[in-house]
């Protein structure tokens, strides 16, 4: 009879993606949670004296195959022994933990993608409908480990690839989930979560103001707005909109066609300004702001 043990393994499922370049890095795995605890009513291997069963001399596997005492056997997810309790019980007892087909020892630690796994002994696990063994291994989920194999603590924050992540805890094991952006503001590095803004560092008279956006499975950094600040003082622009700055220039804050925002202050005749229509890079008007 197979003694209660647990095997975890979960993989953080996410996805990045910034607005500004369009590009988008997609980490994926399979998720799934096996549970060792499956209970036959004969699971012994008995030894018969003129067709009469008499003592217990092994274990049987689900194949069939008959295990004698103290006879190791692997199984997928675990290293088995067959053990006697008495002379009509029978346990198979976890020895090892096998993750990926390598056998880990109780208390080894093993880093596999994303995540920290370590064999544990548990001891009290027993089953429901099981009357043989109170021990077991298991292999649980120990912590996380960043892009660069740092490994992380459960219930951590942590920055890596420009975003803010979670070490985050569930009721069995851990995952990956995103918690906020990264960003420098007045030159120090800073953490925001979703929608919290920040101003990048002006190139010349020009800056933007950025948003995280999105939640624990999906994040952006977008621009909310553009900010020209030179001789006239300072102008806001929302995305897709353009307006004077100055009896000379003209201020823009458009999307262009490889899906970049830009901003641009652009000097032009003051006879060019009343009567010129200013068009996006894709032949839509530009929107003017209302005097």
């Amino acid at each position: 009879m197979h003694p209660s043990v647990a095997l975890l393994i979960l993989f953080g499922c996410f996805q990045l993606s910034t607005v500004l370049s369009e590009k988008c890095l997609t980490k994926t795995s399979t998720s799934y949670y096996y549970e060792y605890s499956k209970i036959q009513v004969e699971r012994v291997h008995w030894k018969y004296e003129q067709k009469e069963r008499t003592v217990a001399i092994g274990c049987v596997l689900d194949s069939g195959e008959n295990l004698s005492f103290g006879q190791i056997y692997r199984s997928t997810y675990f290293v088995l022994r067959c053990d006697k309790i008495n002379d009509t019980a029978v346990v198979l007892t976890p020895l090892k933990c096998i993750l990926n087909g390598k056998e880990l020892e109780k208390g080894q630690q093993v880093q596999h993608r994303w995540f920290v796994y370590t064999c544990l002994e548990q001891r009290g696990r027993i089953g429901r409908c099981s009357r043989y063994g109170n021990g077991g291994v298991q292999t649980e989920v120990m912590g996380c480990v960043d892009s660069v194999g740092r490994r992380i603590d459960a219930g951590a924050r942590y920055h890596d690839l420009g975003f803010l992540f979670h070490c985050k805890e569930k009721e069995v094991g851990l995952t990956i989930v995103f918690a906020g952006c990264v960003a420098k503001e007045f030159g120090v590095t800073r953490e925001f979560g979703f929608g919290e803004s920040w101003y990048t560092k002006p190139v010349g008279s020009l800056s933007y103001r950025m948003v995280c956006q999105g939640n624990e499975k999906h994040v952006t950094v977008e621009v909310a707005e553009c900010i020209a600040n030179l001789d006239q003082g300072r102008k806001v622009l929302a995305v897709g909109q353009c307006d004077k700055y100055g009896d000379d220039r003209m201020f823009t804050c458009l999307k262009h066609e490889s899906g970049a925002i830009l901003a641009r202050l652009t000097t032009i005749e003051q006879k060019v300004l009343d009567y010129k229509k200013f068009t996006t890079v894709d032949g839509q008007m530009c929107p003017m702001l209302e005097k």
